[in-house]
Protein backbone atom coordinates (compact mmCIF):
# COMPACT_ATOMS: atom_id res chain seq x y z
CA UNK A 1 0.00 0.00 0.00
CA UNK A 2 1.41 3.48 -1.07
CA UNK A 3 1.20 5.94 1.11
CA UNK A 4 0.08 9.48 0.53
CA UNK A 5 3.07 12.25 1.02
CA UNK A 6 1.68 14.89 3.61
CA UNK A 7 0.79 18.12 2.84
CA UNK A 8 2.10 21.32 3.77
CA UNK A 9 -0.89 23.85 5.98
CA UNK A 10 -0.47 26.02 2.90
CA UNK A 11 -1.48 23.36 0.80
CA UNK A 12 -4.38 22.43 2.79
CA UNK A 13 -5.80 25.76 3.16
CA UNK A 14 -5.19 26.36 -0.45
CA UNK A 15 -7.49 23.47 -1.15
CA UNK A 16 -10.01 24.48 1.43
CA UNK A 17 -10.24 27.87 0.85
CA UNK A 18 -12.16 27.99 -2.70
CA UNK A 19 -14.14 30.99 -2.66
CA UNK A 20 -17.64 30.71 -2.34
CA UNK A 21 -18.80 34.49 -2.68
CA UNK A 22 -18.60 36.50 -5.72
CA UNK A 23 -18.33 40.51 -4.91
CA UNK A 24 -18.27 42.62 -7.69
CA UNK A 25 -15.94 45.78 -7.03
CA UNK A 26 -17.10 49.42 -8.83
CA UNK A 27 -14.19 51.89 -8.47
CA UNK A 28 -12.15 54.12 -11.20
CA UNK A 29 -9.33 54.54 -9.68
CA UNK A 30 -6.96 51.52 -10.47
CA UNK A 31 -4.85 51.98 -7.49
CA UNK A 32 -7.68 51.64 -4.83
CA UNK A 33 -9.76 48.87 -7.33
CA UNK A 34 -6.74 46.99 -6.62
CA UNK A 35 -6.57 47.59 -3.20
CA UNK A 36 -9.77 46.66 -2.16
CA UNK A 37 -9.95 43.53 -4.69
CA UNK A 38 -6.70 42.07 -2.88
CA UNK A 39 -7.84 42.90 0.25
CA UNK A 40 -11.56 40.98 -0.51
CA UNK A 41 -9.58 38.19 -2.22
CA UNK A 42 -7.69 37.67 0.98
CA UNK A 43 -10.60 37.43 2.89
CA UNK A 44 -11.82 34.64 0.40
CA UNK A 45 -13.76 35.94 -1.67
CA UNK A 46 -13.82 35.30 -5.77
CA UNK A 47 -13.75 38.95 -6.97
CA UNK A 48 -14.86 41.19 -10.12
CA UNK A 49 -13.31 44.10 -10.26
CA UNK A 50 -14.49 47.39 -12.76
CA UNK A 51 -13.51 50.77 -13.53
CA UNK A 52 -17.57 52.32 -14.14
CA UNK A 53 -21.37 51.82 -14.08
CA UNK A 54 -21.15 50.30 -17.68
CA UNK A 55 -19.09 47.51 -17.24
CA UNK A 56 -21.16 46.87 -13.37
CA UNK A 57 -24.03 46.54 -15.25
CA UNK A 58 -22.74 43.82 -17.83
CA UNK A 59 -21.55 41.95 -15.57
CA UNK A 60 -24.60 41.83 -12.94
CA UNK A 61 -26.90 40.67 -15.96
CA UNK A 62 -24.36 37.65 -16.31
CA UNK A 63 -25.10 36.72 -12.93
CA UNK A 64 -23.32 34.92 -10.08
CA UNK A 65 -22.86 38.01 -7.83
CA UNK A 66 -23.38 38.45 -4.16
CA UNK A 67 -22.21 41.71 -2.93
CA UNK A 68 -21.74 45.44 -4.57
CA UNK A 69 -19.12 47.38 -3.18
CA UNK A 70 -18.99 50.37 -4.99
CA UNK A 71 -17.52 53.80 -4.67
CA UNK A 72 -19.68 56.98 -4.44
CA UNK A 73 -17.59 58.78 -7.56
CA UNK A 74 -18.21 57.33 -10.68
CA UNK A 75 -17.85 58.02 -14.16
CA UNK A 76 -20.86 59.47 -15.88
CA UNK A 77 -22.68 58.22 -12.49
CA UNK A 78 -23.16 57.94 -8.48
CA UNK A 79 -22.60 54.82 -6.80
CA UNK A 80 -26.17 55.26 -4.99
CA UNK A 81 -27.67 55.67 -8.43
CA UNK A 82 -26.19 52.51 -10.09
CA UNK A 83 -26.81 50.72 -6.41
CA UNK A 84 -30.25 52.05 -6.12
CA UNK A 85 -30.75 50.73 -10.09
CA UNK A 86 -29.30 47.33 -8.74
CA UNK A 87 -31.51 46.98 -6.01
CA UNK A 88 -34.57 47.21 -8.45
CA UNK A 89 -33.13 44.82 -11.16
CA UNK A 90 -31.30 42.20 -8.78
CA UNK A 91 -32.59 42.31 -5.24
CA UNK A 92 -30.98 40.17 -3.72
CA UNK A 93 -27.45 41.07 -4.20
CA UNK A 94 -26.17 42.65 -1.56
CA UNK A 95 -24.95 46.48 -1.46
CA UNK A 96 -22.11 49.19 -0.08
CA UNK A 97 -21.57 52.25 -1.12
CA UNK A 98 -17.74 53.62 -0.78
CA UNK A 99 -17.64 57.29 -0.16
CA UNK A 100 -14.73 59.91 0.90
CA UNK A 101 -16.54 60.99 3.79
CA UNK A 102 -19.32 60.41 6.30
CA UNK A 103 -21.80 62.74 4.54
CA UNK A 104 -25.50 62.46 6.14
CA UNK A 105 -27.06 63.52 3.31
CA UNK A 106 -25.61 60.99 1.19
CA UNK A 107 -25.68 58.39 4.07
CA UNK A 108 -29.92 58.59 3.93
CA UNK A 109 -29.77 58.84 0.02
CA UNK A 110 -27.65 55.60 -0.09
CA UNK A 111 -29.75 53.81 2.80
CA UNK A 112 -33.40 55.01 1.82
CA UNK A 113 -32.40 54.59 -2.59
CA UNK A 114 -30.30 51.41 -2.60
CA UNK A 115 -30.65 50.10 0.66
CA UNK A 116 -27.22 49.92 0.98
CA UNK A 117 -25.98 47.36 3.93
CA UNK A 118 -22.54 49.55 4.69
CA UNK A 119 -21.19 52.93 4.29
CA UNK A 120 -17.72 52.19 3.79
CA UNK A 121 -15.51 55.82 4.22
CA UNK A 122 -11.96 55.80 2.54
CA UNK A 123 -9.56 55.47 3.71
CA UNK A 124 -11.24 52.42 4.81
CA UNK A 125 -9.40 50.05 7.49
CA UNK A 126 -9.06 46.26 7.33
CA UNK A 127 -11.28 46.44 9.99
CA UNK A 128 -14.30 48.50 8.51
CA UNK A 129 -13.62 46.19 5.32
CA UNK A 130 -14.55 43.68 7.87
CA UNK A 131 -17.63 45.15 9.52
CA UNK A 132 -19.06 45.73 5.88
CA UNK A 133 -18.71 42.21 5.41
CA UNK A 134 -20.20 40.89 8.33
CA UNK A 135 -23.66 42.49 7.71
CA UNK A 136 -26.17 40.33 6.48
CA UNK A 137 -26.93 41.89 3.29
CA UNK A 138 -29.44 39.90 1.02
CA UNK A 139 -32.99 39.85 2.34
CA UNK A 140 -34.76 41.58 5.33
CA UNK A 141 -33.83 41.17 8.86
CA UNK A 142 -30.72 43.06 8.31
CA UNK A 143 -30.08 46.87 9.26
CA UNK A 144 -27.83 49.37 7.59
CA UNK A 145 -24.90 50.94 8.98
CA UNK A 146 -22.33 54.06 8.95
CA UNK A 147 -19.38 54.97 10.63
CA UNK A 148 -19.85 51.53 12.83
CA UNK A 149 -23.28 52.35 14.34
CA UNK A 150 -26.35 50.30 13.40
CA UNK A 151 -28.94 52.10 11.60
CA UNK A 152 -32.78 51.76 11.95
CA UNK A 153 -33.59 51.12 8.50
CA UNK A 154 -33.82 47.69 7.56
CA UNK A 155 -32.30 46.45 3.97
CA UNK A 156 -34.65 44.80 1.45
CA UNK A 157 -32.26 41.83 1.40
CA UNK A 158 -30.84 39.66 4.38
CA UNK A 159 -30.22 36.01 3.24
CA UNK A 160 -26.37 36.55 2.39
CA UNK A 161 -24.39 34.97 4.63
CA UNK A 162 -21.97 36.43 6.77
CA UNK A 163 -18.65 35.83 4.35
CA UNK A 164 -16.07 36.45 7.31
CA UNK A 165 -15.57 34.07 8.96
CA UNK A 166 -16.82 31.07 6.57
CA UNK A 167 -13.30 30.88 4.68
CA UNK A 168 -11.68 27.97 6.14
CA UNK A 169 -8.47 29.37 5.96
CA UNK A 170 -8.73 32.38 8.32
CA UNK A 171 -10.61 30.76 10.25
CA UNK A 172 -7.62 28.61 10.49
CA UNK A 173 -5.27 31.72 10.72
CA UNK A 174 -7.55 33.16 13.65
Amino acid sequence: MREEPEQSSLARRSRVAEPSHTVLVIEEDPAEREALASSLERRCLRVIAVEGSVDALARLRVGGIDLIIANQNLPGRSGVDLLAEARRRWPNVGRVLVSAGNDPELAEKAINLAAVSHLLTTPWTDRALDEALRIPVASGNGAAQTSGRRGSEPTSNAHFPRIVGQCAALQELL
